[in-house]
C-alpha cells in the first residue's frame, strides 16, 4: 500500500507560463550582483542621448537620459522621483509613481522576484499583472519559443504605454533587456545598452537631489506686481518678454506641466526646434515639438535656457480676441512663488528665498503629471485629491472613473455638456451637487460637470476631478510648487 505522503509526492502541478518565464529570466548558477550598470545610447524625444541605468537587487535604481532633452528617473526605496527636461525635480505621485514603478520592475526583471509587489495571472501566453496597493495593471506578452517577454502594455491617461523588449543579456543572477522601444502618446523612444556590468555600490546616489535652481534671478528693484488681465474666458493672462521681445499674452496655467509657445510666435522669434513629445490634455494627446528659449522675463523674475513645447494656439487666441503667445506652466511656477487674485485680477511674482506668507496657512500639494492637486470633498463621495487648475473655467469637472465608482449620476437630473482643452473636446453631463468643500469653504448646490470621457486627463482614476476658476474666486491664491504647497487665503482677510 502506497503511503499518503508518497501519493502526494507523485502528483505534479502543471508548469505555468510564469514558471517558464522565471526560468528564462534566471541565469543558472548566477550570483546576484551588488549593483548592475547598463550603458549605451538612446533616441529620446527623437534626439540622440547617452543612456545609463544603475540598479541594486532591492529595487533601487537611477535611469539617466543625458543630452539636449535629458531626463533622470530614480527610486530610493521609498520615493520615485524625476528631473525632467526643464531641469526641475519632482517627487512622482499617483499615475506617474505607479507607471514608473512598473517600468523599473520590468527593466530590471525585478518583477519575477516572489517578493515583488505584483500579482500575476495568465491567459494563454499573456501575463496579467496588478501592482500591489494600486489599481495599476499591465500585461506582458511572452514568446512561447523562448519564454522571454516581448512587449509590455501599461495603460495610462495618454492611452497605453508600451515597451518592446529585445537583446536580453545576463546581469548576475538574472537576464535583463538591453534593447527597448518605449511608445507613449504615439511617439517611440529607443534604448540600446551595449554594456552590462557589475559595479560596486556607492558610486551613485539613488536619493532625489535637493534642487536649487541656478537658472533664475530676481531683480529687487522691480515690484512683485506684474501686468495681468482677465480673458473673456476667465483665464488670467500675463505678458512675459521672450528674449527681450514681445511674444503676446500667456495664459497663467497651474494645470500645464510645461510652458507652451504658439508655433507662429516661436517662428517669428526664430526659436530653434528640436525633438518632439506627446502632450496629453482634456481631449486626448497631440504631438508637439520643443523650442529653445534663451531668456524669459516676467516682472522681477528672469529665467535662462528654457525648453518650451509648441502648439498652434492661433484658434484659441482668435476666440479670446488677443494675440496669444502661449501658456505659462509649471516650469516657471517651480522657480518662483506666485500669488493670484482671480477677481481683481492681480498677479505677484516673488523669490522663494525671501517670500513670507502674510496670513493663513499652507496646504499640502501632491503632483499628478506635473499638475498640483489639493484635497477636497463632495457630498456623497469620500475625500479625494483634485487637480488645481488656474487654466480651467467653471467650478469642477469630476473625472469619469470617480463618477462611476461613486455612482454620482444615479438618480441625478443632468443635461448633456462638453468641455475641452489640449487634444480636443470631451463629453460630459451638467448637473448639481449638494455641496463641495475646499480649504474649509463650502459651496452650496454648485453647478458642476461629470466627465463621461473614456480617455484623456478627465478619464484617469487617481484623482476626483479638476477644480476651476469658480471654486478659486473666494480666495487669494499663493502657489509654491517647489515647496509642495499652496495657500488659499479667504478674500477680505488682510494681507
Amino acid at each position: 500500500m502506497i503511503s499518503f505522503a508518497l501519493s502526494l509526492a507523485l502528483i505534479h502541478s502543471p508548469v505555468t507560463v510564469l514558471d517558464h518565464v522565471r526560468e528564462a529570466l534566471t541565469v543558472a548558477g548566477g550570483t546576484a550582483w551588488r549593483e548592475t550598470r547598463l550603458s549605451g545610447k538612446a533616441s529620446y524625444y527623437g534626439v540622440e542621448h547617452s543612456y545609463s541605468m544603475v540598479f541594486e537587487p532591492d529595487g533601487r535604481y537611477v535611469q539617466v537620459f543625458k543630452g539636449p532633452l535629458g531626463e533622470t528617473y530614480g527610486y530610493d526605496g521609498t520615493t520615485f522621483w524625476e528631473i525632467n527636461f526643464s531641469r526641475t525635480e519632482e517627487k512622482l505621485d499617483f499615475e506617474d509613481r505607479d507607471r514608473q514603478r512598473c517600468i523599473g520592475l520590468l527593466l530590471t526583471s525585478g518583477w519575477i522576484d516572489p517578493k515583488a509587489p505584483v500579482t500575476v495571472t495568465e491567459s494563454g501566453n499573456t501575463l496579467h499583472m496588478k501592482l500591489g496597493g494600486s489599481d495599476q495593471e499591465e500585461t506582458v506578452e511572452v514568446d512561447p519559443a523562448t519564454w522571454l517577454p516581448t512587449v509590455a502594455t501599461i495603460p495610462d491617461s495618454a492611452g497605453n504605454l508600451t515597451i518592446k523588449f529585445g537583446n536580453w543579456k545576463p546581469a548576475g543572477d538574472r537576464n535583463v533587456p538591453t534593447h527597448l522601444e518605449i511608445t507613449d502618446g504615439g511617439l517611440t523612444d529607443t534604448v540600446d545598452a551595449d554594456k552590462v556590468e557589475s559595479s560596486e555600490p556607492g558610486a551613485i546616489s539613488f536619493t532625489s537631489p535637493v534642487w536649487r535652481p541656478d537658472d533664475v534671478s530676481f531683480d529687487a528693484t522691480k515690484q512683485a506686481a506684474i501686468e495681468a488681465k482677465k480673458a473673456i474666458s476667465g483665464h488670467i493672462l500675463v505678458h512675459p518678454l521672450l528674449n527681450g521681445q514681445d511674444g503676446g499674452w500667456f495664459i497663467l496655467d497651474s494645470g500645464a506641466e510645461v510652458t507652451v509657445i504658439d508655433k507662429g510666435v516661436a517662428d517669428d522669434l526664430k526659436l530653434k526646434a528640436i525633438g518632439e513629445e506627446p502632450l496629453t490634455g482634456v481631449g486626448g494627446t497631440v504631438t508637439s515639438s520643443f523650442r529653445l528659449l534663451d531668456e524669459l522675463t516676467l516682472g522681477p523674475a528672469k529665467l535662462k535656457n528654457l525648453v518650451l513645447s509648441d502648439l498652434d494656439l492661433a484658434p484659441i487666441g482668435k476666440a479670446l480676441g488677443i494675440k496669444l503667445g502661449g501658456v505659462l506652466g509649471a516650469d516657471f511656477l517651480r522657480r518662483a512663488v506666485v500669488a493670484i487674485d482671480l477677481n481683481t485680477p492681480t498677479v505677484d511674482v516673488y523669490s522663494r528665498d525671501t517670500y513670507k506668507l502674510p496670513s493663513g496657512s499652507w496646504l499640502p500639494v501632491r503632483f499628478s503629471t506635473g499638475n498640483p492637486t489639493v484635497e477636497a470633498a463632495v457630498d456623497g463621495a469620500p475625500k479625494a485629491w483634485y487637480r488645481f487648475d488656474t487654466g480651467a473655467d467653471g467650478s469642477v469637472v469630476f473625472h469619469s472613473a470617480f463618477v462611476k465608482k461613486n455612482k454620482m449620476l444615479d438618480g441625478k437630473e443632468t443635461s448633456p455638456a462638453g468641455t475641452g482643452g489640449v487634444g480636443g473636446m470631451i463629453t460630459a453631463r451638467s448637473g448639481t451637487v449638494k455641496w463641495f468643500e475646499l480649504a474649509g469653504h463650502r459651496f452650496e448646490n454648485p453647478r458642476v460637470l461629470f466627465s463621461t470621457a473614456e480617455q484623456g486627463a478627465f478619464a484617469e482614476h487617481y484623482l476626483g476631478g479638476n477644480i476651476g476658476h469658480d471654486f478659486m474666486k473666494p480666495f487669494k491664491i499663493v502657489l509654491d510648487f517647489s515647496g509642495y504647497r499652496l495657500a488659499l487665503i479667504p478674500r477680505g482677510v488682510r494681507g
